[in-house]
């Protein structure tokens, strides 16, 4: 892909594309921009892919909502992908925080780690 990494699964695994299909890939990838992000991946507005369907594609108002279905199909599947991506690098992050040494347990919903220094003198 654009950024060096590898297409995610399903991407690969999506059905072969017919000629017109390709404008709604690229209205996509267009109104990514346009999604609110926070701590989580952004959803795209409505609003942000109606005035696109209209000034860039230039769509009557009554495939506004096909264009819609299709562009928060792709939003949720890009979703998704996104979080099964964190949550698994999350896992490997964690380990590596820890490092070699470090013992966690969790107490509620707060995981808590206690690293073993041997150089340190105990107090």
């Amino acid at each position: 892909m654009e950024d060096g990494r590898p297409p995610p699964a399903w991407f690969l695994d999506c059905p072969e594309m017919l000629p017109g299909d390709m404008i709604y890939l690229r209205a996509f990838w267009d109104l990514r921009t346009e999604a609110v992000s926070g701590m989580t991946v952004g959803r795209i507005p409505w609003s942000k892919a109606r005035q696109y369907g209209r000034e860039e594609l230039e769509l009557p108002d009554d495939m506004l909502p096909g264009f819609w279905r299709i562009i928060a199909k792709l939003d949720d599947a890009f979703a998704e992908w996104n979080k099964a991506e964190y949550d698994k690098t999350k896992s490997i992050r964690e380990a590596r925080d820890r490092g070699p040494g470090a013992a966690s347990e969790t107490l509620g919903r707060r995981t808590v780690t206690r690293r073993s220094f041997p150089n340190r003198r105990a107090r």
